[in-house]
């Protein structure tokens, strides 16, 4: 791949770590989106989990139910995923992340409130769960323009590098405080 030749305007020059991760270290907005994806992953990302796990335990489902949980769940990230571009025509980037939080309040409340002796109650966690995952799938596709929107010209890689960095610890520390809250 190295000798490979590129078009002139597409050659690169070598990149200097060092000086592109200061680039991004400074660059205050990006840092705070950063650390607030990363708390919104921490905060949000162990609906999932937990609620395959009230199923399991709470509802004594077996782990077949479960199994077709996570493939709603996938599906709905999926249909996110598709609509997500005419969602951001129809009603904008911002009216989007302000609907996600909404979302983000209410789809665990409405989780919290299904019971054993909640009518329909499977029906309706997968409904939820569907609907978690399609209204992450399309938050998390605004975050990569708005990620890139803040980067500095030039230092794009590093800065999406950084992000996902800050990304990622969220989703490992949702993924392990829910684990040690059910005991694993």
């Amino acid at each position: 791949v190295s000798k490979v030749k590129l078009p002139g305007h597409i050659q690169s020059e070598p990149v200097n770590l060092k000086k592109a991760l200061e680039i991004s270290i400074r660059n205050a907005p990006l840092i705070m989106f950063s650390v607030y994806s990363c708390c919104l992953l921490l905060a949000y990302g162990s609906i999932g989990p937990f609620t395959v796990f009230y199923i399991k335990k709470g509802l004594e489902c077996g782990d077949g139910l479960a199994q077709t949980l996570s493939v709603v769940t996938i599906a709905g990230a999926v249909i996110g995923y598709f609509l997500f571009g005419k969602v951001i025509r129809l009603i904008g980037t911002k009216k989007l992340q302000i609907g996600a939080h909404i979302f983000f309040i209410l789809i665990p409340l409405g989780m919290f409130c299904c019971g054993k002796d909640t009518p329909f109650v499977l029906p309706l966690i997968s409904t939820l769960l569907f609907l978690s995952s399609t209204v992450w799938a399309m938050m998390y596709a605004s975050f990569s323009s708005e990620m890139l929107a803040l980067a500095r010209p030039g230092n794009t890689a590093m800065a999406t590098a950084l992000y996902q960095t800050y990304q990622s610890f969220g989703s490992w520390m949702s993924r392990t405080v829910t684990s040690l809250l059910a005991g694993g």
